[in-house]
């Protein structure tokens, strides 16, 4: 999978999230988990630097318009606990919260069958990188493109509709 199309579909993935929302995102180190988070920010008018690893901070919070959105990393974690005691464990599936959980291991307590996941593989040998989506993700991105398609289409004439009662 090319950069590009790694980013459309970053693009498309973060179009379906809302409040509430847990995405896993599995794969080896240097797969691109990270980089496919930061190829999500441009949906949510993020600049480049804003979304960088957690890794050593374990997680970051990010305030948007619709949602908080919490990338965390728990890599360096070694004990379920601590997805607790580092505070993530009550900001997952938070209504007011998008969580986007690298390493999801440790988090299996929160996570269930609707959870939301992506798969990064990297070739050692080609370095070639492929990515899957869990049939959970698949059902969203597929209910909400069926919705747009299923969408009549309304011509823009360039003014805002008023209310027939609206005063000036």
């Amino acid at each position: 999978m090319s950069l590009a199309e790694t980013q459309r579909l970053a693009l498309r993935i973060a179009g379906v999230l809302r409040g509430g929302d847990i995405l896993t995102l599995e794969g080896d180190l240097g797969a691109g988990k990270t980089t496919l988070v930061q190829a999500m920010g441009p949906y949510w008018g993020l600049a480049p630097g804003d979304i960088r690893s957690p890794t050593f901070s374990l997680l970051h919070v990010l305030e948007l318009d619709a949602f908080d959105l919490v990338h965390a990393d728990l890599y360096r974690m070694t004990e379920a606990e601590e997805v607790e005691t580092s505070g993530l464990g009550e900001l997952l599936g938070a209504p007011d919260c998008v969580c986007i959980v690298e390493w999801p291991a440790l988090a299996q307590r929160y996570l269930s069958a609707d959870t939301l996941g992506v798969k990064l593989s990297l070739d050692p040998l080609s370095g070639a990188r492929s990515l899957a989506v869990n049939p959970a993700l698949q059902r969203r991105l597929h209910a909400v493109e069926e919705l747009a398609r299923q969408a009549p289409e309304r011509p823009s004439t360039g003014t805002p509709l008023s209310a027939p009662d609206a005063q000036p």
